[in-house]
């Protein structure tokens, strides 16, 4: 079943850049140093993503730079925020996000806690993370990682 969606998202509420900083998925939410640019599209948004994937053998990384496109539509259940598509790793996924909490300004750094449904031709998925403005926003803002415990509870 599709969770809640926030009645106050807006897309625009993304555009800029932001950290993904929790992962509540080992498979698909832990890459470290993520970065995720938004921008406005005719469409919706694009979001273009930077992460790092650590080599087994434990000597540095594969930098990793792609585009998910993302479109204001409610997905196939009627209750997404929004829906988003592209390709990583060789394999073309599309997605249903939740947005499930944001700062409401009060002394809390802006946040979004995002849930997501998704199929690629591997098969269904789905996980939640965090997006902060700053990258060690979680460790630096006690009220933070409280609002967005209590949001990922609700």
């Amino acid at each position: 079943d599709a969770p809640p969606t926030i009645r106050s998202f807006k897309p625009s509420d993304l555009e800029g850049s932001w950290y993904k900083v929790r992962g509540y998925s080992e498979k698909y939410d832990c890459y470290p140093c993520q970065v995720n640019e938004f921008s406005r599209t005719r469409e919706g948004l694009d979001n273009r993503i930077l992460f790092r994937v650590p080599k087994p053998d434990g000597s540095g990384f594969w930098q990793n730079d792609f585009v998910e496109h993302m479109r204001e539509d409610k997905g196939p259940q009627g209750k997404a925020a929004m829906t988003v598509s592209g390709k990583m790793f060789g394999l073309t996924f599309n997605e249903q996000w939740y947005i499930l909490g944001e700062s409401d300004g009060g002394g809390v750094p802006p946040y979004r806690l995002v849930a997501y449904k998704g199929d690629t031709q591997q098969g269904p998925y789905e996980g939640a993370f965090v997006y902060t403005k700053e990258k060690d926003a979680m460790e630096k803002s006690p009220s933070l990682k409280a609002a967005v415990d209590a949001a990922a509870r609700a």
